[in-house]
């Protein structure tokens, strides 16, 4: 189990250069835009604006606050994605721009490399317990305070990366949490 505190995230240039994000965790540890198998960040928005493109790539998008905004991705009519909103999946490769926003907005994203892994993005209130599995799995508190099974206090912003065991979160019902789930694909 590996604590990375708010304080500690790396921050960078947009892509596209529009703005900038708070790398949380990276995989390979310290890979480029362009190297990563998997990605997890958050960012500022403020205004109206085309997302960066990841070729090969795939995102998941939470409001972690602010907003609503709507998302356009290619041609589909646009999402409206706002702090109660699910998890929203979409190709990073693909066309994608805030067309409209009523607030600025803070995002969650977890991109992966598709030929390498899929993600999967659960938004929690409360305590958890993930079983033992052989995914890499990654704990961001949102909102409130948790706690490690060794009693390392958690706050909003601080992320948790897991290993395979199996894991308890303590947290009361008023903490928000992402529970991410990095899943490898078998490679013949």
């Amino acid at each position: 189990m590996r604590i990375l505190r708010s304080a500690d995230h790396r921050e960078m240039p947009w892509k596209n250069g529009q703005g900038a994000t708070r790398e949380i965790l990276v995989h390979p540890e310290g890979a480029s835009l362009d190297g990563f198998m998997w990605r997890i960040s958050m960012a500022q928005v403020n205004a109206p604006g085309a997302f960066s493109v990841f070729p090969g790539c795939d995102r998941i998008l939470c409001v972690v606050n602010g907003g609503p905004l709507l998302l356009a991705v290619e041609d589909a009519e646009p999402v409206r994605l706002g702090v109660d909103s699910p998890p929203f999946h979409f190709a990073a490769d693909a066309a994608a721009e805030v067309t409209a926003l009523d607030e600025p907005v803070l995002d969650f994203n977890v991109m992966v490399r598709r030929s390498h892994y899929r993600a999967h993005v659960d938004c929690r209130r409360g305590a958890v317990e993930l079983p033992a599995c052989g995914d890499t799995r990654a704990v961001c508190i949102r909102e409130g305070t948790a706690r490690t099974e060794k009693g390392e206090v958690l706050r909003s912003g601080d992320t948790v990366l897991v290993d395979g065991r199996q894991t308890k979160i303590a947290a009361d019902d008023d903490t928000v949490l992402y529970v991410v789930t990095l899943i490898a694909q078998v490679r013949s």
